[in-house]
C-alpha cells in the first residue's frame, strides 16, 4: 500500500470493509473475489512481453547502425555485400509470412 492507501501491486487488494468512504478508480476494475486491481496484473503479467520488445528493438537497432556505417565507409563492395544481405533477409521474411497465411478455399 501506498502513503494514500492505494493498491501498488498485482496481489494488493482493495481497502476493507472497515473503510467504506474510500473510492478507489480501477481502470479495468477489480477482482471479484479478492478485489485486486485488474490493471495492475495485466501490467505485470505483460511485464516480460514489454523486456523482451526493447531488447530486441535495441538489438536490431545497434546492428543496424553498425551495417550501415562499416557500409557508408568502406563503400564499394562492403556496401554492396551489405545491401542484398539486407534485401535477402527481408525476402524471406516475406515469404515466410505470405506461406503462414490459410488458402482461400481453408476458409469457411
Amino acid at each position: 500500500m501506498n502513503a494514500r492507501g492505494a493498491p501498488v501491486g498485482p496481489w494488493s487488494t482493495v481497502a476493507d470493509p472497515a473503510h467504506p468512504g474510500q473510492h478507489t478508480l480501477f481502470i479495468l476494475g477489480a477482482d471479484s473475489t479478492l478485489g485486486r486491481d485488474e490493471f495492475l496484473r495485466v501490467l505485470y503479467g505483460a511485464r516480460v512481453s514489454f523486456e523482451v520488445g526493447i531488447l530486441a528493438t535495441l538489438g536490431s537497432v545497434t546492428i543496424g547502425t553498425i551495417m550501415g556505417c562499416l557500409a557508408g565507409f568502406y563503400r564499394g563492395w562492403v556496401d554492396t555485400l551489405v545491401s542484398r544481405v539486407t534485401e535477402i533477409t527481408m525476402a524471406f521474411q516475406r515469404c515466410s509470412s505470405s506461406s503462414r497465411s490459410p488458402r482461400p478455399s481453408a476458409i469457411r
